[in-house]
């Protein structure tokens, strides 16, 4: 490669591992000097050399790791005289790979496709750089995207294996978080909880069926920190025998977190597991059976479920694993601090938004369909781009106006005289907008873009596949970002 770029008019030297340090500094002489154009180098300068001068990088290898695309990178970020950009140029040799290149810029931990895109639909930093894509970059980039599987078990042990060798041990979920990588709950949510996901490594420790339910029930429920209420009460609960309500309510308070009597309510129901029922998914029976926790009315005090006590002092691996998942929680749900009951811009499911608005019991996603009123709240979940083979009866044309404006779509067999069209309309409820990008690549989870407000006079009675239903238009109380918005109307 070095001898055709100097056929080509543009002196090269190649280095590699073989050549000296001395022979190493000759050659970047030679280039600060003007003296050479390009240094062809194979796995080295990847960090520790310091060249400001460089103004074009060119990847000629396979992008297989998020970490040395940066550190390659980071060679022609330095400043000098005269240097306004540098210029990358990359071959992508192994293109379904490149979507870590967007992953790398930003340090996204979430293994998130949408986080990706909106990396390319905006111009990312890094330190005080920006960074722009070409268009053909960006599809091909897209195009990985669809492809890959970012979350595939492989990709996920290479991960643990890299956090086990840096700490030293077999690692918890909130070395992961600490150390600035994979979103905790990728791993613990990939066999159900992260005890099953070390037995896949082969890590040491075991736990009976009980104890697996309870570890599932954490990692699917409290482990995002989403609400930081249950994660306390359980915490303390680990510390002493009792933990009494208002010095429950006081942490809360420290923590900017809601201490209102339904919202205490709504913890109780989920750690009794009353908030699960035997119909919907995940069941009561899936999460154990037993209450995790016992509360008694009279003296305001809180009591860890005896059966879950003794479990916790009989086998130390689940014990520690259930800590880690408490503290890991209350690590992560800092970015949820004093959500009200939600933060924009955030993602969520259909059961969380239902548990955070206090409702008493989860619904299964059948019953919600495209929105749910309960006491509270209405709460309405739009997928931009459905599938291809989705039944026609359902294919709502919800969109966009602007960025404060969705044009939006009743459930079918809906008219004008409907309570539910009424609930709507009556400006009663508070109506919480949640939108994805496409349900085929996640069913589960919603950009919370805020609440929202019916314009008056803008519904009107339509048919679709021969069944009536109404479109009316939301105006959102705050506009959506220009990222997220470009995010669902862009094809991407």
């Amino acid at each position: 490669m070095a001898t055709e770029f100097t056929r080509q008019d543009h002196p090269a030297v190649a280095l590699s591992g073989a050549d000296s340090i001395d022979r190493r500094s000759q050659v970047v002489g030679q280039l600060e000097r003007g003296e050479i154009d390009y240094i062809v180098t194979v796995d080295i300068f990847n960090e520790g050399i310091d060249i400001p001068c460089v103004n074009q990088v060119v990847f000629l290898r396979n992008t297989n790791s998020s970490i040395v695309y940066i550190q390659q990178l980071g060679r022609g970020l330095r400043k000098a005289p005269g240097k306004d950009y540098v210029e990358v140029i990359d071959f992508i040799g192994n293109y379904q790979n490149n979507y870590m290149i967007p992953i790398a810029l930003t340090g996204d931990d979430s293994f998130s496709k949408d986080n990706a895109r909106k990396t390319l639909l905006v111009e990312p930093t890094v330190g005080l750089s920006t960074i722009s894509f070409e268009a053909v970059a960006k599809e091909k980039i897209y195009q990985s995207l669809r492809e890959i599987k970012l979350d595939e078990m492989g990709r996920l042990k290479e991960i643990y294996h890299n956090i086990k060798q840096r700490v030293g041990r077999v690692p918890l979920l909130q070395d992961f978080y600490r150390a600035n990588s994979i979103d905790p709950v990728i791993l613990a949510n990939k066999e159900k909880n992260y005890a099953r996901f070390l037995k896949k490594v082969k890590a040491p420790g075991e736990v009976n069926e009980q104890e697996d339910r309870w570890l599932t029930f954490l990692a699917a429920e409290l482990l995002n920190g989403k609400r930081p209420h249950e994660l306390v009460l359980l915490r303390d609960l680990l510390k002493q025998a009792t933990v009494s309500g208002p010095a429950l309510v006081t942490e809360l308070k420290a923590r900017g977190a809601a201490t209102d009597e339904a919202t205490l309510t709504s913890m109780r129901q989920v750690l009794t597991l009353q908030f699960f029922s035997e119909k919907a998914a995940p069941n009561r029976s899936g999460y154990g059976g037993e209450p995790l926790i016992s509360w008694e009315a009279a003296s305001d005090q809180y009591r860890l479920n005896d059966h879950l006590k003794q479990r916790l002092q009989a086998n130390e691996f689940f014990a520690r694993l259930w800590a880690d998942g408490i503290t890991t929680g209350l690590l992560r749900g800092k970015r949820y601090v004093g959500a009200a009951p939600f933060v924009i811009g955030e993602k969520y499911t259909r059961k969380d938004s239902l548990r955070l608005i206090n409702h008493h019991q989860n619904l299964t996603p059948l019953n919600i369909g495209g929105y749910v009123f309960t006491k509270q709240a209405g709460l309405i979940f739009i997928t931009y781009d459905k599938v291809d083979d989705i039944r026609k009866s359902i294919a709502y044309k919800d969109r966009f106006l602007d960025e404060q404006h969705m044009h939006y779509y009743s459930k079918n067999n809906r008219r004008l005289d409907s309570k539910e069209i009424a609930k709507f309309c009556s400006g009663d409820y508070d109506l919480h907008m949640f939108v994805q990008k496409s349900g085929a690549e996640d069913n589960k989870t919603f950009y919370y873009l805020g609440t929202a407000q019916y314009v008056p006079n803008s519904a009107q009675e339509e048919t679709l596949d021969g069944k009536p239903l109404v479109s009316m238009n939301l105006a959102l109380d705050h506009p959506v970002s220009h990222q997220l918005y470009e995010l669902f109307t862009k094809d991407n």
